[in-house]
């Protein structure tokens, strides 16, 4: 047994801890230094602590004498008991490593920042991802989705497409089939007898060579037009959305022109049957038809382009790099002029439609409420237009439909007079080219109105399913695209 005073302390307790119930038998220091008394408390804890069998505090009735400070062993500094502060929540970060913080302890100062910095850093990064509505990789996207909507959309409805130019032009084989429903199937049924499936798709290599960058110019050309007249929604009127969808058209027909005469004359052509280099021999014809001039008193051609006339007056003759080149625009001046009501009416249409099934009483049936490509749209800008959710197929499916229908019904008439222009080398006595108000004239001097609106039913029943295509595709393909 140990003689130090710690030793009896815990004998003492031993024998007779159960009997002691109160603190009024411990013996007291009377007035004890300052210092003393200080020291000789926390002593007295630091002993309760590494001793829990005995505990002086529990046993008063053991007359226990207490020890004086130097006969406690020692047992080292008091420890502190760290105090509990509230801080504001901080998130450190490494200069080498952004965003990431280091372990705990490697605070310092100069790396300390409030939280809302971090989440502001990360809007930050999300917003340079964004793309600008005019940037050229908008640009580039939205082109390569109206480029694949046009392509999709003209091949669905290719042979209508040609049964309907026939009607058109009154090609002199298919006019007795003109003006009914039965006669549209019966024309399909003769060129399938006489060419096959090929000779349906006439004219289709021309077609997508002419509608890939004509859909792509018209769908780029009303995407920034349309940034431009309608920023933000306040801004949203029917004649802004009408003005966006013509001048849309009417870029893009400029520049696709020559492919769209040499589609109609490809699908023109019955005399022979399908053949190799057809179509180089249609470019070749075409660059060198000689019109038939008819001269006034001035001398002047009254059948001419203006820039033909010019020449012929200054220098009396024409030149013909210029008189071939004026043959792929015959019918321009009424394209034109059709192309300003059907392009204004069908992206004016189709944007209204939209507006229809997006009400809020329609729009649980019509919009797809979730839709992941959509949530991570990368598209930055300040109208609702380009951030709303997309349409269900059934609702996008009719909003296109409905806008190719009234299109057609606006522009078919004009449509009419530019087709038999792009054929009149061909269809006209002697290989005359006619004007516009002449053409005119002709088709009603030989049915009247109604000969301004042959073929029509043939095509609304072309021009829904291929507005409804292209409308579609394009919206899913820049959904696709996250634009």
């Amino acid at each position: 047994m140990s003689d130090t005073p710690l030793a009896n302390l815990n004998s003492a307790g031993a024998a007779s801890g159960p009997q002691l119930h109160s603190l009024s038998h411990l013996p007291l220091l009377s007035n004890p230094p300052k210092n003393q008394s200080h020291n000789l408390s926390h002593q007295i804890v630091q002993q309760a602590a590494i001793m829990p069998s005995y505990n002086p505090l529990l046993q008063p009735n053991n007359p226990i004498a207490i020890p004086k400070p130097h006969q406690l062993p020692h047992l080292g500094p008091v420890p502190v008991i760290p105090t509990t502060t509230t801080t504001p929540t901080t998130i450190t970060t490494s200069p080498t490593s952004p965003g990431i913080p280091p372990p705990t302890g490697s605070v310092g100062p100069a790396q300390t920042q409030q939280q809302p910095t971090t989440t502001t850093a990360t809007t930050t990064q999300t917003q340079t991802n964004k793309i600008d509505k005019r940037s050229l990789e908008y640009v580039v996207r939205s082109g390569l989705a109206g480029g694949i909507a046009g392509m999709s959309a003209k091949t669905l409805i290719a042979p209508l497409d040609r049964v309907k130019i026939l009607f058109q032009t009154s090609n002199p084989q298919y006019k007795q089939f003109s003006g009914s429903f039965r006669g549209m199937f019966r024309a399909i049924d003769s060129i399938y007898s006489t060419d096959g499936i090929r000779g349906l798709y006439q004219g289709h290599s021309a077609t997508i060579m002419r509608i890939f960058p004509y859909a792509a110019i018209k769908f780029v050309c009303y995407e920034q037009i349309r940034t431009l007249l309608i920023p933000k929604d306040e801004y949203e009127t029917a004649a802004r959305r009408f003005m966006a969808g013509s001048l849309a058209g009417v870029l893009s027909v400029s520049f696709t022109y020559p492919l769209d005469l040499i589609r109609v004359r490809l699908a023109f052509d019955t005399t022979t049957r399908q053949q190799k280099g057809k179509l180089f021999n249609i470019l070749k014809t075409i660059y060198h038809e000689q019109p038939r001039f008819t001269f006034n008193t001035g001398g002047v051609l009254r059948n001419e382009p203006l820039p033909t006339r010019i020449l012929y007056s200054m220098f009396g003759f024409t030149l013909q790099p210029i008189q071939a080149l004026s043959n792929f625009y015959r019918g321009f001046i009424p394209t034109i002029a059709g192309m300003v009501p059907y392009a204004g009416v069908s992206f004016y249409s189709h944007d209204l439609l939209h507006d229809v099934f997006r009400s809020p009483k329609l729009a649980k049936y019509t919009v797809q409420h979730y839709n992941h490509n959509h949530d991570v749209r990368k598209t930055k800008s300040d109208s609702s237009f380009d951030t709303r959710k997309p349409l269900k197929t059934w609702a996008q499916l009719v909003a296109g439909g409905g806008a190719g229908m009234l299109a057609q019904a606006a522009a078919y008439p004009l449509e009419v007079v530019r087709r038999r222009m792009q054929v009149g080398a061909v269809l006209n006595n002697g290989g005359e080219f006619l004007g516009a108000a002449r053409v005119a004239a002709i088709i009603y001097a030989e049915n009247g109105i109604k000969g301004f609106y042959v073929g029509l039913g043939i095509g609304f029943i072309k021009i829904v399913p291929m507005f409804a295509c292209s409308f579609y595709v394009y919206e899913r393909t820049k959904n696709w695209l996250l634009i």
